[in-house]
């Protein structure tokens, strides 16, 4: 990627509008917004004959994303700068689709000019909605971020006691975890004071955390210790029983966090799938067969039906669940 040519250069390529979308939304908050920083005050996409990667920083968190490449066209490698203003609008022009299995793909062309960068609706027979900005010239100060990621990931992963990140500096990677629908894994590697944050397969990322002393690191033990003599002995007795249902009565009282959120879920619902769990509970599929198995032991639904995984949801709308025992 970054011997690519920062010279302006004449391209089409065609990529998925959702795709597009995901990677523009969660690069974007990595931009500076400092107008005056004109190197970093914007967000860069580098076109390659297989993928677009969209790439932004300021420089305390660095955040780059890939879209796949749907139809290329020659010449198929350079460089487009976007301002976060020029981002913005084709966020709201675009907005994103439900693509199902049987419909056809949403596609956004990507077509540059002498003067221009021209989006456009491709999806159909006739094109949609299009937008043009004018060329920001390519800055070639903008840092080698591909690079400085590639490095990290080099190294080895490493256990670190504490580390401290600005809370504002890690919520900029949530728009990646909304976006992919996907949680963030964060790591700390050798060769790099970053931290190495992906999520799912199209997105990485590095966050610079807090420079720290002997002072902070002092006044954060001496706050640990605090906690320590004013929290509960840590050898009592939890709390935090699974579900379970009463033999006299058919009410279930719920403790576990995930478990009792299920069975909230389907108690408004009336519904009970495995991708519904997934979704609203943002769980994996081999979780939310974990709590369908309870859930089953619990009578909060039926089994699975042997042809089609069917569960029948028992419980009631009011938290009840019918005495099943004798048949009734």
């Amino acid at each position: 990627m970054t011997d690519l040519s920062t010279e302006p250069f004449l391209t089409t390529v065609t990529v998925g509008t959702n795709d597009l979308r995901h990677a523009l939304v969660s690069v974007s908050r990595h931009a500076s917004a400092i107008p005056e920083i004109t190197s970093i005050h914007r967000v860069r996409l580098e076109i390659t004959r297989t993928q677009v990667y969209v790439v932004a920083t300021d420089r305390f968190s660095a955040a780059l994303a890939r879209v796949s490449v749907i139809a290329p066209a020659a010449p198929n490698a350079g460089r487009i700068d976007l301002t976060p203003e020029n981002v913005r609008e084709i966020i709201a022009v675009f907005k994103p689709s439900k693509e199902k299995d049987d419909e056809p793909e949403w596609l956004t062309q990507i077509e540059t000019d002498d003067t221009h960068v021209i989006l456009t609706d491709v999806s159909g027979m006739i094109d949609g909605k299009s937008i043009a900005f004018v060329r920001t010239p390519v800055d070639d100060g903008f840092p080698s971020i591909d690079i400085s990621i590639s490095r990290a990931l080099a190294g080895e992963p490493v256990w670190l006691e504490n580390v401290h990140v600005d809370g504002s500096r890690i919520a900029l990677f949530e728009s990646a975890s909304r976006q992919y629908n996907k949680p963030l894994t964060i790591e700390s590697r050798s060769g790099t004071s970053g931290l190495v944050i992906s999520c799912g397969s199209s997105f990485l990322g590095l966050c610079m955390p807090n420079r720290t002393d002997e002072e902070i690191d002092a006044a954060t033990k001496a706050a640990w210790q605090n906690w320590r003599e004013t929290l509960p002995d840590p050898r009592s007795p939890l709390n935090v029983s699974k579900a379970t249902r009463d033999a006299g009565a058919s009410d279930v009282g719920v403790q576990d966090d995930i478990l009792g959120d299920a069975v909230a879920l389907i108690r408004s619902t009336q519904k009970c799938t495995r991708g519904l769990l997934q979704k609203r509970l943002r769980i994996s599929a081999t979780h939310a067969d974990e709590v369908l198995g309870e859930l089953e032991e619990l009578g909060v639904v039926s089994a699975a039906d042997e042809d089609d995984g069917h569960r029948s949801v028992l419980i009631r709308s009011d938290g009840t669940i019918p005495d099943t025992k004798d048949g009734d």
